[in-house]
Order: C-alpha cells, then sequence, then structure tokens
C-alpha cells in the first residue's frame, strides 16, 4: 500500500528532473547557436584574408603588365581590401629585396647578420662569420665542415640529435635550427630574408631601409657580384583581418608570376601563421 503523498513526490521529481534535462538541452542549443555564429566569422575572415592575398596580386600583375615603367611599389608595402565589409590589412613585399637563406654567399650572410648584431649584441655569442659559415653547412648537402661551420658532430656536441639538415632551407623559420642561431637572431634576421627568390643576388633598393648599411660593407669585401636589380617576379603578401568579437586570422604566402595568362600566378608556401 502506497503512503499518502507518495504520488506528489514522484511527481515533484519527474517535474525537477525535465526541469534540469530542459536547462542543459537550452543551455546546449544556446551554446550550440554560439559556436555555428562563432564558426561563421571565422569562415567569413577567412574567405575575406584570402581573397584579399590573391586580389593583391592581381592588382600587382595588373601594374607591372601595364607596359608602364614600374620603379616604385610603395604604395602597395601597406594598404586595405574591403571584403563582405570586411577592412583586411594587406603587405605586399619584393622577395628580391630580401637575401636568400638558400642562395646567398656565405660572405653576404655575415654581412647582414653584421648589420642585426651591431644593432643588439646580446643577440649571439658567436661572430657573424662563424653563423654564416654554420648556415651554409646547415643547407649544403655534403658533410663537410667549414672552418668555422658546424656539421652533425658540432650538433650532437651541444646536444641537437637533428643535425644539419644537408638540403635547403624550406621556411625562414628553419633558421633557428642552425647551431648558434637563438630565437632572438632568428627573429631580428627574419624580416630581412627569404627562402622564395631562389637567387644569390638581392636588390638593396626594393628592400627594407634598414640593409642600407650593407652596401658600404659589401663594397669594401668584393661583394657587387651579390647586388642586382630586382626582377619584380617573386612576392610575399601578408592578410590579415579581425572582426568586433575577436574572430581574427592572418594569411602569408609567397607566389610568382609566371607570364602565363592562363595561370598568372604560382602560390607557394601558402600558410597560416601568427604575425
Amino acid at each position: 500500500m502506497r503512503r499518502p503523498g507518495f504520488a506528489l513526490i514522484a511527481v515533484f521529481w519527474i517535474i525537477m528532473v525535465v526541469g534540469l534535462f530542459a536547462a542543459i538541452v537550452a543551455s546546449r542549443t544556446g551554446f550550440d547557436i554560439e559556436r555555428s555564429g562563432w564558426a561563421v566569422d571565422v569562415g567569413r575572415v577567412r574567405a575575406a584574408v584570402d581573397g584579399a592575398a590573391e586580389e593583391a596580386a592581381f592588382e600587382l600583375i595588373g601594374r607591372l603588365g601595364s607596359g608602364g615603367l614600374v620603379t616604385n611599389l610603395t604604395d602597395l608595402a601597406q594598404f586595405e581590401i574591403v571584403i563582405d565589409d570586411i577592412r583586411v590589412l594587406v603587405a605586399l613585399e619584393d622577395e628580391d629585396g630580401k637575401i636568400d637563406l638558400n642562395g646567398a654567399q656565405p660572405e653576404l650572410l655575415a654581412a647582414l647578420l653584421d648589420v642585426v648584431l651591431q644593432r643588439d649584441p646580446t643577440l649571439a655569442t658567436d661572430d657573424s662569420l662563424t653563423l654564416s659559415e654554420r648556415i651554409a653547412d646547415f643547407r649544403d648537402i655534403d658533410n663537410l665542415r667549414r672552418l668555422h661551420g658546424a656539421e652533425d658532430p658540432d650538433y650532437a656536441a651541444e646536444g641537437l640529435a637533428a643535425g644539419a639538415k644537408d638540403t635547403a632551407l624550406d621556411t625562414v623559420g628553419e633558421l633557428g635550427q642552425v647551431l648558434g642561431v637563438t630565437a632572438g637572431l632568428a627573429a631580428a634576421v627574419e624580416p630581412y630574408v627569404t627562402v622564395y627568390s631562389g637567387r644569390s643576388q638581392f636588390d638593396p633598393d626594393a628592400g627594407s631601409l634598414e640593409l642600407k648599411p650593407m652596401i658600404d660593407a659589401i663594397n669594401a669585401a668584393g661583394l657587387t657580384s651579390s647586388v642586382a636589380p630586382s626582377r619584380r617576379r617573386v612576392f610575399s603578401v601578408t592578410a590579415s583581418a579581425a572582426l568586433p568579437n575577436g574572430v581574427a586570422f592572418t594569411r602569408t604566402a609567397g607566389f610568382r608570376i609566371t607570364g602565363n595568362a592562363a595561370q598568372p600566378v604560382a602560390w607557394f608556401g601558402w600558410r597560416p601563421t601568427d604575425r
């Protein structure tokens, strides 16, 4: 025989359980809606950034293909493109204005490191000549150690099992894997180097003003063959955007102007970045 009030208590607990379940569902639904909205915003920002990067590349192609002599692209160093009401900040750089980590001879790399280390000598404990030869040993395919360079046994002695790469660098970030190149030095050098140009020369007039002090060192060292005008063919683009709700995205990529009307741009290094 059921005790009086048992049904009332049972109903009460049922109501409590249903209420709790409803609260969970409502909370979950709200979370899903919020998450869906966030996903839509992420998609919009990514699409706008990627679209702006491509639009910037074709703007550059139009400029260079106009038939007129193009000697200055400073207005493309930083500008805005609006896509789907999203303002995208875009920066274009001529990679021929940078020093190629794979193509530059060690003496040119040493001249660059001199400029960087003169501004902040605490970035490295090794001199620029030693570091430049280590970079050269890191990228070449042999295991022959340069006078001031470093090969696998030198890395092993420092507890670095990976050793020298013994092939070309794929990204500028790999510079930080070279023996003696600190994170601070790699970051300080990064704006002035590339792995995209594929040549031993660079054009100081197409690069950063901070590389101008290198010219005297290049002339003094007899490295004038390391200076050549830009080909205006290899560039990098960085595009970034942010929404008021905090959704943000940045894209960095390199591209080559092919001269082929059917496929005027060849993209490489297309990746998101924290920069």
